[in-house]
């Protein structure tokens, strides 16, 4: 008896320590998840600290823009309103300066050679009423265009930014280009078809009133071909040259003589509406209309032509 009795005695004490030893291991487990635990929640708190920041300081950095961006249209618009008014409330009480041929007046400019009172152009003036659905096609630097249509043809119509009135270059810049676009008479670049503007001094609704080139221009038409699926393109791979078949002028041009350049040589080709054109086609047209420029004296330099554009272009899409 005694001896099953010390015998369950060291069995309870045995499993007593085994118990206490089991949870002893359970302490340190827990202690260790509980740490793990904390930094984690740390490690988690910490990121999204550093992303709440990252995202305030790219708000408030997208708010500073913005504001700075609406301030400088402010100031813009505030100023384009002061030349107006000045230009509207100002006559051409103006100092002249002889080497450039320009009158600078208070808030605007006025050339010497202004083509508004040119009498070569008095019978190119279309009123402005007789332009309709006017719809905005591009902005530069100083000149914006519209599309509009004139006796049911669309036709472009381009304009000096308001803000840019009294800027001296950029008001020589348009008359020359005006007077230039006058001149020029071929099947290859663009038509002139007539100004308009209102009396007044304000130069800002004065338009220069061209043939509209819905495809663009040269450089234009052969970026949209490179990015076109070889199937779809209008300009055939081949330098084959097509049969030239001559076509009529456009029968709303209004234009200037250039000294008798023969008609002969201007033509338009079928094939860009019914196969497309060939590379040698393309450049044939391109080549004729540079050759026409240099037959001019002194020769009309590329940089100054701006309206040159592919003619042709307009029959495709």
């Amino acid at each position: 008896m005694q001896r099953a009795a010390w015998w369950m005695e060291a069995r309870d004490d045995a499993r007593g320590r085994r118990l206490r030893h089991l949870g002893s291991y359970a302490a340190d487990d827990s202690d260790e998840m509980s740490t793990t635990t904390i930094a984690l929640i740390a490690s988690v708190s910490t990121l999204m600290v550093v992303l709440l920041l990252y995202l305030a300081c790219r708000m408030n950095a997208r708010l500073h823009k913005r504001h700075h961006d609406l301030r400088r249209e402010v100031r813009r618009i505030q100023a384009t309103r002061a030349v107006m008014e000045r230009s509207k409330q100002s006559s051409y009480h103006s100092t002249h300066d002889g080497e450039t041929g320009v009158s600078v007046g208070l808030g605007h400019v006025q050339l010497a050679h202004d083509v508004r009172f040119d009498p070569n152009f008095a019978h190119t003036r279309i009123p402005h009423h007789e332009l309709h659905n006017l719809r905005f096609v591009a902005k530069g630097s100083g000149t914006v265009v519209f599309q509009a249509v004139f006796n049911n043809v669309v036709i472009a119509v381009k304009q000096l930014l308001p803000s840019q009135c009294g800027s001296l270059l950029i008001v020589s810049d348009f008359m020359r280009e005006i007077r230039l676009a006058a001149t020029l008479e071929h099947p290859n670049i663009v038509g002139f078809v007539g100004l308009a503007w209102t009396e007044g001094s304000s130069l800002a609704d004065l338009s220069l009133l061209t043939e509209f080139m819905p495809n663009g221009d040269l450089m234009g038409f052969l970026k949209y071909e490179k990015k076109t699926p070889a199937a779809d393109r209008r300009l055939r791979p081949t330098w084959d040259a097509p049969n030239p078949l001559a076509t009529p002028a456009s029968s709303i041009r209004t234009t200037f003589s250039n000294g008798g350049h023969s008609s002969s040589r201007h033509r338009m080709r079928r094939e860009m509406i019914e196969q497309g054109t060939s590379k040698a086609s393309l450049a044939a047209e391109v080549a004729d209309a540079l050759a026409y420029l240099h037959s001019f004296q002194p020769t009309v330099g590329w940089p100054h032509v701006l309206s040159i554009l592919l003619r042709v272009c307009a029959a495709c899409g």
